[in-house]
């Protein structure tokens, strides 16, 4: 995940910083979590790119167990392209669309 930093917006550049979330002791491949995520990235390219013209923004689940996921496409992307982009970032993660 990235997020800018905030601390940035005294200069003319915003500063990119790489943050790492900790799965320990709080996620399972075989628990309810994994399964929604699994679901929500099932559905991401086509929710992101046939549906909604490159924007999703969407959840999966109840409860502990939601998922929140959201994507965005380059303004200068092909739908083709786009979709192409959010399946391999989920394959590269692990999961297959």
């Amino acid at each position: 995940m990235w997020l800018a930093d905030d601390a940035s917006t005294k200069t003319s550049s915003a500063m990119i910083e790489a943050i790492s979330c900790s799965t320990s002791g709080n996620y399972t491949l075989a628990g309810a979590y994994a399964a929604n995520l699994n679901q929500f990235l099932a559905g991401l390219p086509e929710n992101a790119v046939s549906k909604n013209g490159g924007f999703f923004n969407g959840t999966a689940g109840d409860g502990a167990a939601t998922v929140y996921g959201l994507a965005m496409c380059f303004a200068d992307y092909s739908r083709a392209d786009c979709g192409e982009c959010l399946v391999l970032g989920i394959c590269l993660r692990g999961n297959h669309v």
